[in-house]
């Protein structure tokens, strides 16, 4: 795992300020003190936050979520900022060494430690930020002998403990997307919202588990299991949700490669295609979430051909006008397949229209020009390119020159030209158009906001 110059600067700045974060926390007044009073909560909270950790669940597609929210704000309201960067870190650092083990033995010792390094140092700096501003707020800690309830001021500790719980939330999602977003090169923006849109219903939802948790843990730690047994439940019910559902993905798929028994040229063809349109959808902008559509639907955009007859689909010649007829029923046959599946639902129209034309002679609906789905429009560039370098029983494959140019007369007639110069310059016969150098320091720059703004809290806190 190679990471750039500018992610390693990153990776050193957080570990940096993990390290003094670490440091100001074990130099607290009446630090030992405090640790006799918090040493049982902290077992108990480490050990919970250790398992969910271990067993963490696929929440959205691409959405991995260890559920140690309602951890770290049940910590924060308990103990304050000692007990819960010693339950966060801790826990997730044993965690991290169990759950990426694999990658040692694959010999990626690197990437072992730079994502324990990360995954430790984003959580422990996230809790600090989460603690500074919960102080900032009025909030204090429970513990010994204290409930919400019968504070001075109970609304306002809630309201104190929910902000910090959302500052929390909001820096463990931009400090992933910072780091995502140099070492993959794509936009920080786009990782951030991607976590805050698709898990803010799970995320606030564990923000008041979390208050209850401290709640009833003031009264009795016996009270958790009132807590626990059905979150417990929960939890088991969510993951075997999701296995079924990867296990019906998986069904699904290999129904696809049935394809290979009867066609392999088909099956392989669909690789081909899935790897160059994913290509192409990244020189055209498009987000992460769209590219990784883009290429579900190229890997399975022939899935209809299932209801081809051998007859038609294997026949070594042109086709006749009837044969014709019958082959180009398959986009709508395919989309049929797979409208009724939640997993593929962004899929569908894409699969259904990629034999559309830019000029609208295409099929099945004859749909024209911006009116056919974009991704449907690159899939259609990289089909056809994969076609005409691709060895058929009635020709043999065009040499690469002759199928770009090819591609290239039909822009605008048979395929969008912002798809085809897209190709082109994937090729290297377009040149990339370079971006400014304000931009392009902007957009390195940009992923250091985070922590930026971390470490002007931690001076504001202890300079």
């Amino acid at each position: 795992m190679k990471l750039s110059r500018a992610a390693k600067t990153y990776l050193l700045f957080l570990i940096f300020l993990t390290v003094s974060v670490s440091y100001v926390s074990v130099n607290l007044p009446n630090f030992g003190e405090q640790w006799l009073g918090l040493m049982t909560p902290f077992l108990i909270f480490a050990g919970i936050s250790l398992l969910i950790q271990i067993y963490e669940i696929e929440l959205v597609h691409r959405g991995n979520i260890a559920i140690t929210h309602p951890i770290f704000i049940a910590t924060l309201l308990l103990g304050g900022l000692p007990l819960a960067i010693a339950v966060m870190a801790i826990s997730t650092l044993a965690a991290e060494l169990i759950v990426r083990w694999p990658l040692i033995k694959g010999n990626s010792l690197q990437r072992y430690m730079v994502t324990v390094a990360f995954n430790v140092s984003q959580i422990a700096v996230s809790s600090f930020a989460a603690a500074a501003i919960f102080e900032v707020l009025g909030g204090h800690s429970l513990l010994p002998g204290g409930h919400i309830t019968n504070s001075e001021a109970p609304v306002a500790l809630v309201l104190a403990a929910s902000v910090g719980f959302l500052t929390y939330s909001f820096t463990s999602s931009a400090l992933v997307a910072g780091i995502i977003s140099l070492t993959e090169k794509t936009s920080f923006s786009y990782y951030l919202r991607f976590g805050l849109e698709n898990l803010l219903v799970q995320i606030l939802s564990l923000g008041a588990l979390g208050i209850l948790l401290a709640e009833v843990y003031s009264y009795s730690p016996w009270n958790l299991l009132l807590v626990l047994i059905p979150m417990g439940l929960v939890h088991a019910s969510l993951r075997n949700y999701m296995r079924l559902r990867q296990e019906a993905q998986k069904t699904f798929q290999s129904v696809a490669q049935m394809l290979a028994v009867r066609d392999p040229y088909t099956y392989e063809h669909s690789e081909g295609v899935e790897q160059l349109a994913g290509d192409v959808a990244r020189i055209c902008s498009l987000s992460q979430d769209e590219i990784e559509n883009v290429k579900a639907a190229a890997l399975i955009h022939d899935i209809g051909k299932l209801a081809v007859p051998d007859r038609i689909l294997l026949k070594p010649g042109p086709l006749t006008e009837e044969e014709r007829k019958e082959m180009e029923k398959h986009p709508v046959i395919g989309a049929e397949l797979l409208k009724n599946l939640e997993i593929y639902r962004g899929i569908v129209q894409i699969v259904r229209h990629e034999h559309e034309r830019w000029d609208g002679k295409g099929y099945p609906d004859g749909l024209l020009d911006e009116k056919i789905p974009f991704g449907a429009r690159i899939i259609a560039v990289a089909d056809v390119y994969n076609a005409l370098t691709t060895d058929r029983p009635y020709r043999k494959a065009f040499p690469h020159t002759i199928a770009l140019k090819m591609i290239r007369d039909e822009s605008g007639k048979q395929f969008d030209p912002r798809v085809v110069n897209a190709l082109l310059q994937f090729f290297g016969e377009l040149a990339e158009q370079p971006q400014p150098i304000l931009r392009r320091a902007w957009q390195t720059a940009i992923p250091f906001t985070p922590i930026l703004i971390l470490v002007v809290i931690f001076l504001l806190k202890y300079a």
